[in-house]
């Protein structure tokens, strides 16, 4: 056997082997996570000795997700932290503690040596060697072992902290024997052992004193590196010291009861769910509960999207060539190295738009919306990172993607960027917006009149758009028109403001909505740069490139792999430019006054929006201002709007853009009330909510209030006044574990833009099925499927005779946004005009033949000459409307229960339950999907999702899935049980029905305000103040673990 074959023979018999002994098991290197959980959960009950492989189960199950534990291998693993040591690896750290050791086979010499595993990450030189094996020892009858993993998210996130103990302790449980294993992860890339603890833990009786000067020890050595993006040198040696006390507490046994709930973690099971709604089978299929007609299409992967159109002979590809700092002056653009490279075919800029078109994103556009003036490619002033200076096009978009970062930009005047709200307060850096105060009564004089009064400030963070399909825009030019695939929200406004970029009548464009892979509002105006950029670069290669006609432009933000209709790489999430922007951050300052129960007398609040570089989300200011009362009455009100102007990407619109941050406000206001009065914050909000036939806010008379009834029906289901005696029980017997629980309540304002919904609605003759083609955009909310309802139900035929076709603007022209929750009854109610005008043309074939079923009818209805095909466009006016500020309001109100860990901040949401009124809903299952949805995202926004900007340029750092995490399975409720009010007919919507979507997001701060309670109570128990903690959007674990104030001091045996 030669050399090379010995080699292969060895490894390979080496890497895939389980070796077990009695004082040992030993898994080969390429042995993947998934099977070395399994491997170990099948030993850990054969022998004593290997009973601790429980705890490396449960956080190798934190590692990744099943994906990647299915793919990832314990060398692969344990390699990433050789070539990378500040890499956080959970396995290192585990195997590090549990006294692990690898094998690694030399090449050279044919040798097999053994290292510890901090040995093979810090000493071996691993050119020419392989790993081969990982040893973990059994343990001796008096070992322990204790693992943690504290992360942003519940699952699929890599550690802020991690780390392992491996303690012998005597068998009474007070003494270490020997000198025990400390180690963490993710202090810096030298850090492993805290070798000071270890040393001074040596022998030591665990009492009191001596387990504080441990932590005071640890402490001291624990040094991590400062990171912005990462979380706090602080909160990380906070959580370093705090993991090694829950280790002493389990370890020791005998805490007194209060303390003993520090040791574990808190159990996150799988969730269960419980759903309970009306169907109305007299109007079936109308108002049952059905799947998305799209769903099994979608769930299999064969849904198309924009980016799954067929490729274009001599297709282009596009890459954007952004800025990278912000506030300064655009002085030179050289693309010369880049249109050198092989493959590149054009630098597209500014300069290439038609003689008399605009460089605005938002040109020649006259409806209801107000934009700004944004340019598509920037030309002189760069006022934020991340701004479109040209486009490189080229034959794939690998090529256009390398290509684009050769392109050189020089910047000159270059400013210290505006970033923050207080940052433009102090500068008095605002944007002027048609936006005024907005007062009601006399709420100055009422403040002074008030019994009590208080002040305080919120503040709130915002989201990234993190879509399941990226915008994506696709321009084909042809002999007399462009026809433009785009993820648009708004086809419409789309196809008017290209018109006005290329200087071609609105004819000229066509815009094609296929379905959206999310939207949300991100995919509003957004899309209007990227499908422009797209434009400009179509036309112009298609008249100064006659070689090449016919081209097509398709161009998307992420980094696309070489085959352009695989999934697109999320390892970097955004490249920061104007499509790709924000939700809405708000800073309030807020006055309230009140009596000595808590009934609210008057608010005086100053709003602060981040508007970003421009004035966009105007509507947003809006929308926050008017809508702020939520479920609560107020009979004096001043609020004042302002928006700051920052050197940032324009801020734009996110689910419940103006009422999620306006719940946030209103509730917090609550709780601070109910604080200050000394009352639980459920009792406080039930004394202020609306009542039937009260003015609110806008002074709309509120006819048809059902806040009281969703409240009450609630508050009895979901046995609220028990849990709250059971959450306070549990409070008075724990230290380290709290509970909370609160109700919210929210009144969402539905109002459409004043544009007509055009619908068509054909039937063919020779077999009666019917296609619909209409002007909201699918984009997951289940919109074809109602359509295809009330067509199934007002014609009389199946549903699966139904085809509901995507918007284009030739066909179904001068269209709405779809946006505003309110685009699918607006869809039935448009498809419902025209299927009553089919009805009414039919009539006289029905006379003539009365007993013809639906085929037979439209068979002959060509012989009595009647036209099959219905146009209708119904405007709001047409819709029943209530006298006000909206069309009507949807009303809903939640119960949040939380249990918090309070030494890592760590929290589990125990149960949440919802009571919404839907009216009549038109399709159950769709709006309980829409209602669990939007909840979830509000939960995002409320504790997960902020973005990370540079200082010094504003770029956005936490760009990438690595760092930015939106919730994920595992962050949703527990136990989650949501209700549709029974026998709420609405009286001024379309067939009875409210809209779902946007509401139950403003429900999601809930659970936020529980977990404040939580921190609050520990508070409370540690250092006696009984003080409210301000509202800081999101509450991630590390800003709850901190703002509690936990110190050593506080940690006891």
């Amino acid at each position: 056997m030669n050399k090379k074959a010995k080699i292969s023979r060895v490894v390979n018999d080496t890497i895939r082997t389980l070796v077990v002994t009695e004082t040992s098991a030993k898994f080969g290197a390429n042995t993947s996570l998934t099977s070395l959980i399994q491997q170990l959960t099948s030993l850990k009950d054969t022998q004593p000795g290997f009973q601790y492989f429980g705890h490396l189960v449960r956080h190798l199950n934190l590692v990744g997700n099943v994906l990647m534990r299915n793919a990832a291998s314990v060398a692969g693993n344990l390699m990433i932290k050789h070539a990378h040591p500040d890499f956080p690896s959970d396995v290192f750290t585990m195997m590090e503690a549990a006294g692990g050791k690898v094998e690694v086979f030399d090449t050279k010499d044919e040798s097999l040596k053994a290292y510890t595993v901090q040995d093979f990450v810090m000493k071996v030189n691993m050119k020419g060697k392989v790993l081969t094996a990982l040893e973990i020892p059994a343990f001796e009858p008096l070992d322990h072992f204790r693992s943690f993993k504290i992360t942003p998210r519940s699952q699929n996130a890599h550690a802020y902290i991690n780390a392992g103990f491996r303690f012998k302790i005597s068998q009474g449980g007070k003494q270490v024997l020997g000198r025990p294993a400390i180690v963490i992860g993710g202090v810096n890339n030298k850090f492993i052992h805290a070798e000071k603890t270890e040393e001074f833990l040596r022998g030591k009786t665990l009492k009191d004193e001596i387990v504080r000067d441990a932590l005071a020890l640890m402490k001291s050595e624990i040094a991590p590196t400062p990171d912005p993006v990462l979380s706090s040198v602080q909160y990380r040696t906070d959580l370093a010291v705090n993991l090694l006390y829950k280790t002493l507490l389990e370890f020791t046994g005998n805490a007194d009861p209060r303390l003993a709930s520090g040791a574990p973690n808190i159990q996150r099971p799988l969730s269960s769910g419980l759903q309970t709604y009306e169907e109305k089978k007299e109007e079936f299929p109308l108002k049952q509960a059905l799947p998305k007609k799209t769903a099994l299409l979608q769930a299999s992967g064969q849904a198309e999207f924009v980016n799954d159109l067929p490729t274009y002979k001599h297709e282009l590809c596009g890459a954007l060539v952004l800025t990278t700092v912000s506030n300064c002056t655009l002085q030179s653009v050289d693309p010369s190295a880049a249109l050198a490279v092989p493959g590149v075919r054009h630098f597209i800029t500014a300069r290439d738009i038609p003689e008399g078109g605009s460089n605005n994103a938002f040109a020649a556009y006259k409806g209801a919306f107000v934009f700004p003036v944004e340019e598509i490619f920037v030309t002189k002033k760069v006022e934020y990172a991340g701004q479109a200076v040209g486009m490189i096009l080229a034959d794939n978009q690998l090529v256009a993607d390398e290509a684009a970062k050769k392109v050189i930009v020089k910047y000159s005047d270059i400013q210290k960027p505006i970033l923050t709200i207080q940052e433009a307060i102090d500068a008095n850096s605002f944007h002027s917006t048609f936006v005024q105060p907005h007062v009601v009564g006399n709420p100055d004089d009422e403040l002074q009149k008030s019994a009590k009064t208080l002040s305080g400030e919120i503040k709130m963070g915002t989201q990234y758009h993190f879509y399941m399909e990226t915008l994506a825009a696709l321009c084909v030019p042809s002999e007399d028109a462009m026809e433009v695939y785009a993820t648009s929200q708004a086809p419409d406004i789309l196809q008017c403001c290209m018109s006005g970029v290329l200087n071609k009548p609105i004819n000229y464009i066509n815009v094609h909505s296929l379905r959206l892979g999310g939207g949300f509002g991100g995919k509003f105006a957004q899309s209007n740069h990227l499908a422009n950029a797209a434009a400009i670069a179509a036309y112009a290669t298609g008249r100064s490139s006659p070689t090449l006609p016919g081209k097509r432009v398709a161009e998307c933000l992420e980094r696309w792999r070489p085959n352009r209709k695989a999934c697109e790489d999320l390892a970097q999430l955004v490249r920061q430019h104007a499509v790709y922007r924000n939700a809405l951050p708000v800073l309030t300052r807020y006055k309230a006054g009140f009596s000595e129960n808590g009934k609210l007398n008057a608010i005086v609040a100053d709003i602060y929006i981040d508007g970003g570089a421009t004035s966009g989300i105007v509507y947003g200011l809006y929308e926050l201002q008017h809508q702020l009362d939520q479920g609560f009455y107020v009979p004096n009100w001043k609020i004042n709007p302002y928006m700051a102007k920052t050197n940032k990407v324009p801020t734009t619109y996110c689910r419940g853009p103006g009422p999620t941050p306006a719940a946030a406000i209103i509730e917090t206001i609550l709780e601070h009330v109910a604080k200050e009065v000394k009352q639980h914050p459920i009792l406080v909000k039930e004394l202020n909510l609306y009542e039937r036939h009260q003015t609110d806010l806008n002074g709309m008379v509120l006819t048809y209030c059902t806040m009281r009834d969703v409240w009450q029906r609630l508050k009895q289901v979901a046995q609220v006044e028990q849990r709250m005696a059971e959450v306070e029980e549990f409070n008075r017997g724990n230290l380290w574990k709290k509970k909370g629980i609160t109700m919210c309540a929210a009144k969402y304002g539905m109002m459409t833009a004043d544009t007509g919904f055009p619908c068509s609605v054909s039937v063919f003759a020779q077999d009666g099925t019917v296609t619909v083609v209409q002007s909201g955009v699918d984009m997951g909310q289940g919109l074809y499927t109602k359509v295809a309802q009330v067509v199934a139900h007002t014609l009389g035929i199946p549903m699966d005779m139904i085809k509901i076709r995507p918007c284009l603007t030739h066909y179904v022209p001068n269209g709405a946004v779809t946006g505003g929750s309110t685009t699918s009854e607006r869809a039935v109610n448009a498809a419902l005009r025209c299927c009553n005008i089919l009805r009414e043309r039919l009539e006289p074939v029905r006379a003539k033949m009365p007993d013809a079923d639906w085929k037979t009818l439209c068979l002959n209805a060509q012989k009595f000459k009647v036209d099959l095909s219905a146009h209708a466009t119904p405007f709001n006016a047409d819709l029943p409307e209530a006298a006000g500020h909206f069309n009507y309001h949807t009303y809903c109100s939640g119960v949040m229960q939380t249990e918090l860990d309070v030494l890592t901040g760590e929290y589990a949401i125990s149960r949440v339950d919802i009571m919404f009124d839907c009216g009549e809903s038109l399709n159950p299952m769709i709006d309980i999907g829409q209602i669990e949805g939007g909840f979830v995202m509000g939960l995002g926004f409320s504790l997960l999702e902020d973005i990370v900007l540079d200082s010094n340029t504003g770029r956005v750092l936490n760009d990438g899935t690595w760092e930015y995490k939106p919730p994920t399975s595992k962050d949703i409720p527990i136990d989650w049980r949501v209700h549709m009010l029974p026998d709420a007919p609405n009286p001024v919507g379309v067939r009875s029905s409210k809209a779902s979507g946007e509401p139950p997001t403003a429900l999601g701060v809930g659970v936020l305000l529980a977990l404040k309670q939580s921190m609050e109570d520990a508070q409370k128990d540690l250092t006696g103040s009984s003080s409210f903690i301000p509202v800081d959007i999101p509450l991630t674990v590390e800003k709850i673990q901190q703002g509690i104030g936990t110190k050593v001091d506080h940690m006891k045996m």
